[in-house]
This record gives structure tokens, sequence and C-alpha cells, in this order.
């Protein structure tokens, strides 16, 4: 659990420096600054808990698995699992959080 937290510090200590404006929130690319589910249910975000409030993510996994800070890091991206949860009917939010993950990546400097 310590790693992982010291991960998420670095990770935005990184973000500070580099003076993005737009800090890594969630690992598919979600703002949880926008998130309905943040003040409703008192939602960290994914980078920062073990595991959604919903259960198992199958993206938080694959990301946290390839040691990617968010999905748009990935060589694969977007990948089916990413694309799915974009574009689900009922909680997809028609691919904005892929050009997020997109304009983290670019934000960083491409590919880790």
């Amino acid at each position: 659990m310590k790693t992982r937290h010291t991960a998420v510090v670095l990770t935005m200590i990184y973000w500070h420096k580099k003076g993005a404006i737009n800090m890594v929130q969630s690992r598919c690319g979600i703002k949880c600054d926008e998130c309905k589910y943040k003040e409703e249910i008192g939602c960290k975000g994914c980078v920062s808990i073990e595991n959604p409030f919903w259960g198992e993510c199958d993206v938080k996994r694959c990301c946290e698995a390839r040691k990617h800070d968010h999905c748009g890091q990935c060589m694969n991206f977007p990948c089916e699992v990413l694309n799915s949860y974009a574009f689900a009917e009922e909680e997809g939010d028609d691919g904005k959080r892929i050009e997020t993950c997109r304009e983290w990546c670019a934000e960083a400097g491409g590919y880790k």
C-alpha cells in the first residue's frame, strides 16, 4: 500500500513541476473533479484507492499492471477495454476520457 501511495505522490509532484494544467486523476481519463460520484459518495478516484466503489475495474487493473499512470501511456492505446468503458451505454462519455488521456500524454511528452 505504501508503494502505491508513493507512486501517486511522485506522479503528482512530477505533474506539478511540469506545470501541467491537468493532473492525472484516473487511469482511464475520467476527470474526477468533474465526476458526480466524487461528492455523492466521497470517491477519491482510482489513483488513490485499491478498487473503485463499484468493484474491480479492468482498466485500472491493466494500467497498473503495465506500470502506467494512465491509459494514454500505453502502446495499445486506445484499446478495446478502454473503448468499452468510454462508449458504454450507461456510464460512457462518448470517448471524452480517451481525449483526456491523449492530453495528459501530450503534456507529459509521450509514452512511458
